[in-house]
């Protein structure tokens, strides 16, 4: 009996240096000792560095899924591009009518583009992405072409956007890679860097709070500045973040797919938690 123990006890330690240390080799061999790589349930992730645009982990990140709202990254660049802040908005019946989450616009309502910029990225309104594409480009058919456009000229491959808001069509599809891209481009704008970065806005006095709830989280790697969420039932939930380390370097990580907001959350950490040294391949 006392064997047997013996030997229940060595399995369950061996069990535990396994499941918690990394790959074992000789302290004299010239092998670099592999780390675990992170563990996590979205169906497609990425981490990059954003200042050389390395890949510092991929998990089927060239693979195109729905973006839902991260779409509104792209909407918010060509407001900037096309627009200046106290430019006024008009809302159609088209915009009004989007579903949640929105601001609650109403026809014939008007918003500036500095307003729009922050119910866009702050609060995801849906009503809003349309207005912004309808003020543009006159339609949500023309503002679609114009973003495919943008994603062109950014060196994108296999993108297509169909909605301004990230609201479910079989066509609209892009990858991690391309998603981190895009907030790589995005995040030169000030504009965009304080609106991601802002906890809540004032609206008519409403106050409307941030949909991303790691704003200013710390991990052991860093400080997260911003990011997009987005959720459709096709999409699953999906989050793009921002990442300040301690050196002043930036890493973007994108989830996409993941089943429910707390594994969202809990991969984005667990991604920007892991002290990446080396590029993936």
């Amino acid at each position: 009996m006392a064997i047997t123990k013996r030997i229940i006890v060595l399995f369950l330690v061996l069990f535990v240096l396994i499941q918690f240390s990394d790959i074992w080799v000789d302290a004299s061999s010239s092998v670099p000792i592999e780390k675990k790589t992170p563990v996590i349930t979205a169906k497609s992730a990425i981490v990059m560095e954003m200042e050389s645009g390395k890949i510092l982990y991929a998990k089927e990140a060239f693979d195109p899924l729905y973006p839902a709202s991260m779409t509104k990254l792209l909407t918010a660049i060509l407001l900037i591009e096309h627009t200046r802040p106290d430019d006024l908005i008009t809302v159609s019946q088209n915009a009004a009518r989007q579903p949640k989450s929105k601001l609650g616009l109403r026809k014939g309502e008007t918003i500036t583009a500095k307003q729009a910029l922050q119910a866009l990225l702050i609060r995801s309104s849906n009503d809003v992405a349309t207005a912004i594409a309808e003020h543009i480009a006159g339609s949500e058919a023309a503002f679609s072409a114009l973003m495919n456009k943008r994603c062109m000229e950014l060196g994108l491959r296999q993108v297509y956007f169909v909605t301004p808001n990230g609201l479910h069509d079989i066509d609209h599809k892009i990858s991690a890679h391309n998603m981190a891209c895009i907030m790589r481009y995005a995040f030169h704008y000030p504009e965009i860097r304080e609106a991601i970065a802002t906890k809540s806005f004032l609206y008519k006095n409403r106050t409307l709070y941030n949909t991303n709830r790691l704003l200013g989280y710390k991990t052991p790697e860093g400080v997260i500045l911003g990011g997009k969420t987005g959720f459709t039932f096709s999409a699953g939930y999906c989050l793009v973040e921002v990442m300040e380390t301690p050196d002043h370097t930036h890493r973007i990580s994108v989830v996409m797919g993941t089943p429910n907001k707390m594994r969202m959350y809990r991969d984005t950490l667990t991604l920007l938690s892991y002290p990446f040294k080396e590029t993936h391949s």
